[in-house]
């Protein structure tokens, strides 16, 4: 499987985000991650960050319609810029504000 489109399952809880984290760390394969409209908030973000920090596959990752805030958009730059290979990321709907929007613009 190249494309995986989990957005609206509400995974963002702990069990979730560990699994999406898991899932991330695992699979060498994957190219996209439809993870929007997820319930994941800046707890998760954590978990996805791990997952992410060992995957060199993906490419395509939408967090669209979460709730990311500021808080987690240092961690999510720091691993973009760091390990990740994403080339298209979307963060739209997410409470990130204009102090959100600066710390991943910094971060990258």
């Amino acid at each position: 499987m190249k494309y995986l489109g989990a957005g609206g399952l509400g995974l963002g809880g702990p069990e979730g985000s560990a699994a999406l984290a898991g899932l991330l760390a695992g699979n060498q394969v994957l190219l996209g991650l439809d993870i929007s409209d997820s319930g994941i908030d800046d707890n998760g973000a954590a978990d996805l960050a791990r997952g992410l920090a060992l995957n060199q596959s993906l490419r395509y990752l939408n967090l669209s319609g979460n709730r990311l805030s500021f808080v987690s958009m240092p961690l999510i730059a720091q691993v973009l810029r760091q390990t990740c290979q994403i080339s298209d990321l979307i963060l739209a709907n997410n409470p990130l504000t204009s102090q959100g929007a600066r710390a991943l613009a910094y971060g990258l």
